[in-house]
């Protein structure tokens, strides 16, 4: 059987495919957006499509988007060898540079999801928040695997299968790669995948060198364990995570169970969220695109997670109470006395939201009054979350500004009124979104000498 050309994988899009080179390896990417850049790492039996729900989503959100086939997978060069977690780790951090950032929010799914934890280790500074999908810590894995024989070592079952030579290749690609559709739905929950999803799947693994490169990955998992590279592997990856992170599951994961991926906050310091999404499996991004987009953009669109109500961890994992804060959100000492915080399950409704937003507000308190319009925002119906999320991103870019960081208060209020302006004839619940764009905008019209922490800024929420 003939395999397809490369090319099969420039599909047709609000996106543009690029080759960008990083450490001496050409990768297929495809871009969209400005803004923040978001890199999306996939897995297996996947290429970069499996990320075109949130390429356009996020894109919209007003982030730059970078959606990239692996090494040896779809557009991206097959080299023989560099199949191990550290050099794939090291080419998504030379891919965020070579795409002109210091940094990037880094979205893994499945061995995209295996990258981030390591990125987030071996190359702490490329990664500024990180988001996995499907993908427990490796070390989590490795345990699972080797302590939970009729659990997990049973679900990755096909791992084992993959360390023979040649005849897994040979299977993937048989009967028109009958075995990635197979696998595809044998991981998903109900109705996944659908027919182009899984034609394109099944083309991309035809692509000459594609199998033989996906079985490298496996095969290095398995195979290090005894090594040399394992292990000092194993050894480096026992380092706490600093990047704010988020975890997202499908609760009908076949492939990676929820029980495996839960407790991986253990090696997170930072503020970590566990998010389980219901009726979907492995690959809840494409299952449930609403309800992941909804986690995820939630998540990017709080500048600083690690200011919201979150518990601190000790250092075996396990949660401590909340830190007190300052007015402006800051964390104290424990033991400190803080401003007071808003409940875990404020819900309020919209005229409540904004009396509420008001008064603090009013007391100088941005980043409460922020708290309490996210809130309405993520209650509110779909038509109108884009203009509580514009007022939650104001709040927050007053918080920046209270807290001497003028040029991240900038980028916010700048985005947000943008945001807003598209509501200042026809604004829901009273709200003056003509007089708030007034006001921002005579705000950023000062020069960043002028945006202090005392500078004066004065909101009315209401006509």
């Amino acid at each position: 059987m003939a395999g397809h050309d490369a090319s099969i994988v420039e599909i047709d899009g609000p996106w543009t495919h690029r080759m960008v080179s990083a450490g001496g390896t050409r990768f297929h990417v495809v871009v969209a957006g400005e803004g923040p850049l978001v890199l999306l790492l996939h897995g297996f039996p996947q290429f970069w499509w499996s990320w075109h729900h949130q390429v356009v989503s996020l894109a919209a959100a007003g982030y730059r988007v970078a959606a990239v086939d692996l090494r040896g997978y779809g557009g991206s060069d097959k080299p023989p060898r560099g199949y191990d977690l550290v050099t794939l780790a090291a080419d998504a951090a030379g891919l965020v540079r070579a795409l002109g950032e210091a940094n990037a929010c880094v979205v893994g799914h499945d061995w995209g999801g295996l990258l981030g934890w390591t990125m987030a280790v071996q190359h702490p500074k490329t990664v500024n928040r990180l988001a996995v999908v499907g993908a427990p810590h490796p070390l989590r894995l490795r345990r699972a695997v080797l302590t939970d024989p009729r659990g997990q070592a049973w679900a990755a079952r096909h791992t084992a299968a993959f360390q023979v030579p040649v005849l897994p290749e040979k299977r993937l690609v048989r009967d028109d790669a009958a075995l990635v559709g197979r696998l595809l739905r044998d991981w998903s929950g109900p109705g996944f995948p659908d027919e182009r999803t899984e034609s394109l799947a099944r083309r991309a693994f035809q692509i000459p060198g594609v199998a033989h490169c996906a079985m490298e990955y496996h095969r290095w998992l398995v195979r290090s364990l005894a090594r040399p590279d394992g292990l000092r592997y194993a050894r480096r990856m026992r380092a706490q995570i600093h990047v704010p992170t988020l975890q997202l599951h499908g609760a009908l994961d076949r492939c990676t169970l929820p029980a495996t991926a839960q407790g991986s906050g253990r090696y997170v310091t930072a503020p970590y969220r566990w998010k389980l999404i219901d009726g979907a499996g492995h690959f809840p991004h494409q299952e449930r695109p609403e309800a992941f987009d909804a986690h995820l953009l939630g998540w990017l669109a709080d500048p600083e997670p690690e200011q919201l109500t979150m518990r601190d961890r000790d250092t075996e994992g396990r949660a401590r109470n909340a830190r007190p804060r300052d007015a402006y959100g800051r964390p104290l000492p424990h033991g400190a006395t803080g401003v007071p915080t808003m409940p875990d399950d404020l819900d309020p409704d919209p005229a409540r939201g904004l009396a509420l937003a008001q008064r603090l507000l009013d007391e100088d308190r941005p980043f409460h009054a922020h708290e309490v319009l996210e809130a309405v925002w993520k209650a509110a119906p779909p038509d109108e979350r884009e203009l509580w999320r514009a007022l939650a991103q104001i709040a927050v870019g007053v918080t920046h500004l209270r807290r001497g960081n003028p040029r991240g208060a900038r980028a916010l209020l700048v985005r947000a009124t943008d945001s807003l302006a598209a509501w200042t004839s026809d604004a829901p619940h009273g709200i003056d979104a003509a007089g708030i764009v007034r006001t921002t905008r005579a705000l950023l019209a000062r020069p960043d000498v002028e945006l202090t922490p005392d500078t004066p800024v004065t909101l009315r929420l209401t006509a």
